[in-house]
């Protein structure tokens, strides 16, 4: 067990002790410090008016604007059925109906520090996966274009223990991101919106309907999504990278799957109900919790169960051809 431990800190000492290293941190301290900051700059004076405002006044406001947006009554726009299908949702109405049931329950908006760190963390979720992506589609290839596999090899331990080791660092390396994006988050939050909060309560569409709920619990459940989505996904990296031994190739491929094949898939395919079975509709499972299912049939247990059954045999077709493969 002791030589598994000394390869996850190889695998730790090549990640993140390279000048590179810490490109990653600073992408994503600009994301969750910049946008906010300069949002502020940019709007000086409605930052004004809104410091000055309740949490009552600012979605009055809200919703009057939106009113005058749609030109549409209030009552027209409570009585405007909330729409499943994610391709015909209006935001403005969901926005609408929402705030109205803030007003109406009493439930205010100001979440402070854990609120905003839950919305860093839906705004950088996106950047840590692909940054994790690149991690693993590269976790191999560069030992093959390094010529440092034969390094690895004549080790004492087995090519499992290698895979494996790479394995558990890709998954620590994400770890370490959100761990690194929730403090930093939660930090911002509490200087812009205050550490302590006036609710945890939440307010969301699930389904088609507006239910209250826990912002602890959905944060709680936002990141394990987030992991489930993650892992078949990395799977796909990491074989990709075992059958490709150049850097920029295993990289070149592995985006485009993720980026370019999964969206013709899903724009083209969604229409057809033997394409619930295909991994790249399962990409949003905190939509498909809401009920914005782009496939009939498809379900949250559903979909969770398909990401990782995909996982399952993307993680065992990189074994088997690593262990097999001549170097």
């Amino acid at each position: 067990m002791s030589k598994f431990f000394k390869l996850i800190k190889n695998e730790f000492v090549k990640m993140f002790k390279t000048k590179s290293a810490i490109a990653p941190f600073l992408i994503l301290a600009l994301l969750i410090i910049g946008i906010p900051v300069a949002g502020k700059m940019m709007s000086k004076e409605e930052a004004k008016v809104e410091s000055k405002s309740d949490w009552k006044t600012s979605i009055i406001e809200d919703n009057k604007e939106i009113e005058q947006r749609l030109q549409m009554t209030k009552e027209q726009i409570l009585a405007t059925p909330i729409e499943k299908d994610p391709m015909l949702k209006n935001p403005d109405i969901e926005d609408y109906q929402k705030n109205a049931y803030h007003l109406e329950h009493d439930i205010s908006t100001n979440t402070g520090a854990i609120g905003h760190m839950f919305g860093s963390l839906k705004f950088v979720s996106s950047v840590i996966f692909l940054m994790i992506i690149v991690y693993a589609s590269t976790s191999v290839a560069r030992e093959y274009a390094f010529g440092t596999i034969k390094f690895l090899l004549i080790r004492p331990v087995s090519r499992f223990q290698i895979l494996m080791s790479k394995l558990v660092m890709v998954l620590l390396a994400a770890l370490i991101f959100y761990i690194f994006s929730a403090v930093l988050g939660y930090i911002v939050g509490g200087f812009f919106e205050g550490f302590v909060a006036e609710t945890y309560r939440t307010v969301d569409i699930v389904d088609g309907k507006i239910v209250e709920g826990s912002l602890i619990v959905e944060l709680g459940r936002m990141i394990g999504f987030e992991v489930i989505e993650l892992l078949p996904y990395v799977a796909l990296a990491f074989f990709i990278s075992i059958l490709m031994k150049s850097v920029g190739a295993s990289i070149g491929v592995t985006m485009f799957l993720n980026f370019v094949v999964s969206g013709l898939t899903f724009g083209l395919l969604r229409g057809y109900e033997w394409s619930k079975y295909i991994l790249f509709m399962h990409g949003d499972l905190g939509s498909i919790y809401a009920g914005a299912t782009v496939v009939k049939g498809m379900t949250l247990g559903f979909s969770i169960i398909i990401l990782v059954l995909y996982a399952v045999v993307f993680y065992a077709l990189s074994f088997v051809t690593f262990l097999k493969r001549d170097i």
